[in-house]
């Protein structure tokens, strides 16, 4: 049993059909989001529903804590602050595979923690196959929001640089620029409410993906893309995109047994 932990966004990536793209045996657990964009708020509503031990706990009053089931979390924007929160707590190395799209912009010790699981595998050794984590981080250029410490790109790069670092031997990381590929016109629109009113503020048509760099190590992917618009329809893009893009391209072939990427990279 494949089980996957968002907080809303599974739902808007894949509507209400999403099975249909993952499988009858998935199941999913919305987590609660904190009333506020930062950690401690996070926190206190994870941990106030599932205590010290979220990701477990949450399998276990549904009876899904079973050997063999995955796991897989899923953060976009403002809710990667919440699989921060689910990867610091001490069960923070049980999920297969993480997804952090377009949000970091705090280096917790949770996403190097994660970063090196993913590259190193969970013995830290180089000659075994770091199959058993796999974390995706996508990033855009745009400017990071107040109180922020980071832009997602510079979040990005940190963590590659943390796992470069480590002190065992690694393989060169393979690095190679997106080949922008061609697909179907999407239009994307950015929209702001005030005081209850949508006001439309940006709207691009996207020809290509606007790839700028890829990195991967090991389980360790590290997704970069250019800014195509000058207010927020990168970041939008980033969510009916490059998220529905990674899951299909990684994730779903992933938990179907398939080789994902080999050395080389792929196109996403």
């Amino acid at each position: 049993m494949d089980i996957i932990l968002h907080f809303g966004e599974l739902h808007s990536w894949f509507g209400q059909n999403w099975r249909a793209s993952f499988g009858p045996d998935t199941a999913e657990i919305t987590m609660p989001r904190g009333a506020s964009r930062s950690f401690d708020a996070y926190s206190k509503a994870i941990n106030g529903a599932y205590g010290d031990r979220p990701i477990k706990r949450a399998l276990k009053n549904r009876g899904w804590d079973k050997p063999g089931n995955r796991v897989a979390v899923l953060g976009f924007s403002e809710t990667c602050i919440g699989v921060a929160v689910l990867l610091s707590g001490p069960d923070g190395g049980a999920p297969d595979f993480v997804l952090a799209c377009d949000g970091i912009h705090l280096m917790h010790p949770a996403w190097k923690r994660y970063a090196r699981l993913a590259a190193l595998g969970g013995s830290g050794n180089p000659n075994i196959p770091p199959t058993e984590h796999c974390l995706v981080v996508t990033s855009s250029e745009t400017p990071k929001p107040p109180k922020a410490s980071l832009t997602t790109e510079q979040a990005s790069l940190e963590i590659l640089d943390h796992v470069m670092q480590s002190p065992v031997y690694l393989d060169p990381v393979t690095i190679s620029a997106l080949v922008d590929a061609d697909h179907a016109p999407i239009p994307t629109s950015c929209y702001q409410e005030i005081n209850g009113v949508k006001k439309l503020i940006g709207k691009y048509t996207y020809t290509k993906i606007p790839g700028k760099f890829q990195y991967k190590v090991g389980g360790l992917w590290l997704l970069g893309y250019r800014n195509m618009e000058k207010t927020c329809t990168d970041h939008i893009y980033q969510s009916k995109v490059i998220a529905p893009r990674v899951l299909d391209n990684i994730l779903i072939p992933r938990w179907a047994g398939k080789e994902v990427g080999g050395s080389g990279c792929v196109i996403l």
